[in-house]
């Protein structure tokens, strides 16, 4: 047999698939089905950008099927990156609180709120840990323990602990390194081209970034707000600059953005060479 995707292994709802009935090849069109990929049938503010994310979309719409612990834990880890898999992922009867709980720092205000009403989640118990590691990351920097705060940095991502919500509590939190070091991991670049992007957060190196990492336009717009005003001099953001930056976000291709941050993260001169032209 010949080995699964991790698309067709996440939408398998047997512990072995079937190569009569693999999920995959049926929603993609092997049979004659072509999945569309209009915003118009999908639940949420988000549409697929691409034909397998939209099949994914349909299996996951589809109330009949059942999916298998395994499915659900890929489909979860995937949504971590694919915003419009988290509302239709968190509505399905096999959604756990324990996957809500590694959903719940990727989501929407909206969509945290849902999920902690159906697991009787303790949100402001999630926020003061959240909190409770900014702190420590920023007592670590102040008091010159860089290593240190780079060895924490790096358990939390080896726990895939780091989210966006965290990435903006960080932020909240000012210039310290904290965002710097956590950022540095969830993208999967070194501080200097995370420093890079963060002064030069009007740009449209930090949209693609985001859009790779699958932040929504809120979050997005929440960083670089932030960003702006944690800069030296002029802390001012002008509502024009937003809105452009905005409407570039929303015309990124998740999978081009993808391809360039990959370029990004093995060679930083890329992205030095890119905030230069940009």
């Amino acid at each position: 047999m010949a080995p699964l995707s991790p698309f067709s292994l996440a939408l398998s709802t047997s512990d072995e698939a079937d190569p009569q009935d693999s999920a995959l090849e049926k929603l993609m069109g092997v049979d004659g089905f072509t999945p569309p990929c209009a915003p118009a049938p999908y639940p949420g503010r988000h549409a697929p950008e691409d034909r397998e994310e939209a099949a994914i979309l349909l299996r996951l719409m589809d109330q009949s099927s059942q999916l298998t612990r395994d499915a659900m834990a890929g489909l979860v880890t995937l949504a971590r990156r694919r915003p419009s898999l988290r509302q239709p992922l968190a509505s399905r009867p096999e959604f756990t609180a324990e996957d809500a709980r590694a959903l719940y720092g990727y989501g929407s205000p909206e969509l945290r709120r849902r999920m902690a009403i159906r697991f009787r989640l303790n949100e402001a118990a999630i926020h003061a840990r959240l909190m409770i590691t900014v702190h420590r990351l920023a007592d670590l920097w102040r008091r010159g323990r860089v290593q240190e705060q780079e060895a924490l940095a790096d358990h939390l991502a080896a726990r895939d602990a780091i989210s966006p919500l965290l990435l903006v509590q960080a932020m909240r939190n000012g210039r310290n390194g904290v965002f710097e070091v956590l950022f540095a991991r969830f993208a999967g670049l070194d501080r200097e081209a995370v420093d890079l992007l963060i002064d030069e957060a009007g740009s449209d190196a930090f949209a693609v970034v985001a859009k790779a990492l699958g932040f929504t336009k809120p979050t997005f717009a929440t960083l670089f707000l932030l960003a702006r005003g944690a800069r030296p001099g002029d802390k001012r953001v002008d509502p024009h600059e937003l809105a452009r930056v905005l409407q570039r976000f929303d015309r990124i291709n998740r999978v081009e953005a993808e391809a360039w941050l990959a370029d990004w993260q093995a060679d930083a001169r890329e992205l030095a060479a890119y905030l230069a032209l940009s």
